[in-house]
């Protein structure tokens, strides 16, 4: 077996983001992923604290690609359009990285460190809804926000059949932006 020397970080998360993607979090262990890159266990746990530390780096991770995701999506648009796209593309991710998606919803996991990306990821869409809804912007975005992660969870739970989540979508989110008054009071 390498040396630890002959890791790092980067290629136990990568590995351990193979396993999460082939079999959801309970795939990923501190064994599992030190078998896959031919090392001991023990020489994860210079890189990384516990099992728990290692699914926090994951989510993290996760949460960054949301963002990315989300920015190019809102970049190519303006106005209504641009929450159009945020909220294509957050779905397009939750399904596209379903066990990801689930593990960067157990934000308990996380240090302060890693709790910047999901404030970068609130700012983000707060923004990005204060354009359109600017009084109402932080209602309208934990409203989006909750839309958006239940639709992702129907979909996860194989609700929809081919087809709903898209032409549900758009419509949701719509009533979401025209549903509060200039004084950010629901109509």
């Amino acid at each position: 077996m390498p040396y630890p020397a002959q890791t790092d970080a980067e290629q136990i998360r990568n590995a351990a983001l193979e396993l999460l993607t082939a079999s959801g979090e309970g795939g990923v262990t501190i064994r599992g992923v030190a078998k896959q890159l031919r090392l001991t266990p023990n020489a994860l746990y210079r890189y990384y604290r516990d099992h728990d530390a290692l699914l926090a780096e994951l989510a993290s991770m996760g949460a960054g690609q949301l963002l990315q995701q989300l920015e190019a999506a809102a970049k190519t648009k303006s106005g209504r359009e641009s929450i159009y796209a945020i909220a294509d593309a957050y779905l397009a991710f939750a399904v596209e990285h379903g066990a990801l998606y689930r593990l960067l919803m157990r934000k308990h996991l996380f240090t302060p460190e890693q709790e910047q990306i999901f404030g970068a990821l609130w700012v983000f869409v707060k923004n990005e809804v204060a354009v359109v809804s600017p009084p109402q912007a932080e209602a309208v975005a934990v409203s989006l926000w909750g839309f958006l992660h239940g639709m992702v969870g129907l979909e996860q739970a194989d609700v929809f059949h081919e087809g709903k989540p898209n032409v549900g979508v758009r419509p949701g989110v719509e009533a979401l932006l025209s549903g509060f008054n200039s004084q950010g009071q629901l109509r």
